[in-house]
């Protein structure tokens, strides 16, 4: 949140709900967004958000991040669990002409940890949470049974982003592991 700009223009993708949308507006009601998503129910979420909470300025869209019609400048470009999906050259060679000069792009997702201790204690979660999860929520038995978990350990986003970034044009390329390593951001400024 601290990266982003208060107030301008923000693509927001993988919105979502309009969890990181809501985040957004509340720091600066001003802040002009367009939020992406592949899943309609997702969206229909996110306008039902827009629906209760008329001072979130703020227009939705069904797409693929990838290749969504964009339309005008952005001054920030985030996404917070879409990296580990996406071509990170397909995304950039999209969104990057719509990123005004000086914008920033934010991406937030999970990570498998280096350290191996918190690898250690990723994978005794991941294996409970495998076992679990579906018993107490048997409607998200897709990101359990190893789904989640073995996409985190194939991905390579954190990486792969990084060097795409810098194929791109940005500078200021920066990334930071988070939450004992089970995450990560990476944020770069377009020249």
């Amino acid at each position: 949140m601290k990266l982003v700009p208060r107030s301008g223009r923000v693509l927001d993708l993988g919105c979502g709900t309009g969890i990181l949308t809501e985040r957004l507006a509340m720091r600066d009601p001003r802040v002009q967004i367009v939020g992406v998503d592949i899943t309609p129910d997702y969206l229909e979420e996110y306008e039902e958000r827009l629906r209760r909470k008329p001072w979130i300025t703020a227009q939705p869209m069904l797409g693929n991040a990838e290749t969504v019609p964009l339309e005008g400048e952005f001054d920030a470009v985030v996404s917070s669990y879409l990296a580990k999906y996406v071509d990170a050259d397909r995304l950039l060679g999209n969104i990057t002409p719509h990123l005004k000069r000086d914008g920033i792009f934010i991406a937030h997702d999970f990570t498998l940890p280096t350290n191996p201790l918190y690898l250690s204690a990723w994978q005794a979660y991941t294996w409970a949470m495998n076992r679990v999860g579906p018993v107490l929520y048997p409607e998200f038995h897709t990101v359990f049974e190893d789904g989640l978990t073995g996409l985190i350990r194939r991905t390579r986003w954190f990486d792969a982003l990084t060097e795409t970034l810098r194929g791109h044009g940005f500078e200021g390329i920066h990334r930071k592991r988070l939450s004992f390593e089970t995450a990560g951001l990476v944020w770069a400024i377009k020249v």
